[in-house]
């Protein structure tokens, strides 16, 4: 109880020193940050058909997704990061994507591969 009312001690003198936003300004920021995250799940869905691609073309059909995780940075242009642990008779391997958002509004791959994997699933 008393880490709680400390925590809330300290958040209040934080919003008090650093000032409040508008409602509408903290509204429009979550409303982006919303859409952002939406696109990131798009991302996800997108890479998922990459990488199955990409596995097949290697011959490989027989494979399990041990764990993947996605995300994005808020960079300008904001980058979609997708990463994917994986393993194929036995052995284990990573491999991801970045990818940004295009002219057309499309996704677009920007690199790829275990480099990008391995920073992709850093926290997962």
């Amino acid at each position: 109880m008393k880490k709680i009312i400390s925590l809330v001690l300290v958040l209040t003198v934080v919003l008090i020193f650093a000032g409040c936003e508008s409602a509408e300004s903290v509204s429009d920021n979550e409303d982006g940050l919303q859409a952002v995250s939406d696109l990131s799940v798009k991302a996800k869905e997108y890479t998922d058909v990459l990488f199955d691609e990409m596995l097949k073309e290697q011959g490989i059909t027989d494979y399990d997704i041990t764990s993947a995780n996605y995300g994005f940075i808020t960079d300008d242009p904001i980058v979609f990061f997708v990463g994917y642990e994986y393993s194929v008779n036995g052995s284990d391997s990573i491999y991801g994507y970045k990818l940004t958002i295009n002219d057309g509004l499309m996704f677009e791959v920007a690199e790829e591969g275990p480099s990008i994997g391995e920073f992709a699933m850093e926290g997962a």
